[in-house]
This record gives C-alpha cells, sequence and structure tokens, in this order.
C-alpha cells in the first residue's frame, strides 16, 4: 500500500523532467569518460542522497510499502557505488579524466538502476527524498560510508 503522498512533496511531470534530464546527462557523461567536474558532482549528489533516503525509508513508518531486503540490497550497492565514486575522483586528479574499470562501471550502473526504482511511483516517498537532500545540504549527521571489506562479505 503506497500512503498518500501531500501535494507540498509531489512534482508535477514537468518538473520532474527538468530535474531529471540533468542526472540523466551526468549519468551519460560519466559512463563515456567525457564528464565535467560538474556533472561528476551531479553523480557524488545522487549517491549521497540515495544513501540519506534509504537509510530515512528503513527507519520511516509510512515507508512499510518497501520491502526492507531491498533496501538493505540498495544501500550495499550505493555505497558501492560511493566507493567507486572515490576511486573514479583519485583517477580524474591522476590523469584529467573521469575513468572507471569494469568493477566501477558496474557499481555506477547498479546505483543508477536503484536511483530510479526508489524514484518510482511506489518507491520512495518525495518527503523522505526532500529530507534527504535538506540533510545533505544542511551538513546534518557525518556521511560515511560502509567499509569495502564489510560490503564485499556480504
Amino acid at each position: 500500500m503506497t500512503p498518500n503522498i501531500p501535494p507540498s512533496f509531489t512534482l508535477p511531470a514537468e518538473a520532474r523532467l527538468r530535474l531529471a534530464v540533468p542526472e540523466r546527462n551526468a549519468m551519460d557523461a560519466l559512463l563515456a569518460h567525457t564528464a565535467t567536474p560538474e556533472q561528476f558532482g551531479i553523480v557524488e549528489c545522487i549517491c549521497e542522497v540515495g544513501i540519506r533516503a534509504i537509510k530515512k525509508a528503513q527507519k520511516a513508518p509510512h515507508c512499510r510499502h518497501l520491502d526492507p531486503e531491498a533496501l538493505g540490497l540498495a544501500l550495499r550497492d550505493f555505497n558501492l557505488a560511493g566507493h567507486a565514486l572515490n576511486r573514479i575522483k583519485a583517477r580524474h586528479e591522476a590523469t584529467g579524466v573521469y575513468g572507471m574499470d569494469a568493477k566501477d562501471r558496474a557499481a555506477v550502473l547498479e546505483m543508477d538502476g536503484w536511483h530510479g526504482a526508489l524514484n518510482a511511483p511506489g518507491g520512495i516517498p518525495r518527503a523522505i527524498w526532500m529530507g534527504a537532500l535538506r540533510d545533505g545540504a544542511n551538513g546534518k549527521g557525518r556521511m560515511v560510508l560502509i567499509p569495502l571489506d564489510q560490503l564485499e562479505a556480504a
């Protein structure tokens, strides 16, 4: 059962499209190794806000319509993508190109898939996403990735 989302937290289709286009362009540019620093920042923001939103959704009583196991897998994949983005950033600092190996590409693609699924109707409510975005913008709570050895062991 999907809860009713207050109108103040819903976005008209046109607004959703305006928000999605820069995200899609940034993701495509990163995957093509042609991302600018601004586009890379957009992908980093997708990752951070996604992790924050998933954690909020796991605790929110109005998110009981979401499968807890799927949220756990999504959190794992977003954290793997966070580590991949750190490696991609290091490559950029060394070479000037946001390049990635096959493992990093797979992690970024998984995050992209989860991001789409969690934003779809019936996914994480817009109020949770907005709260996660607000928390990140305000620096509320330190953002720490789950250690890589724990993620790979799971």
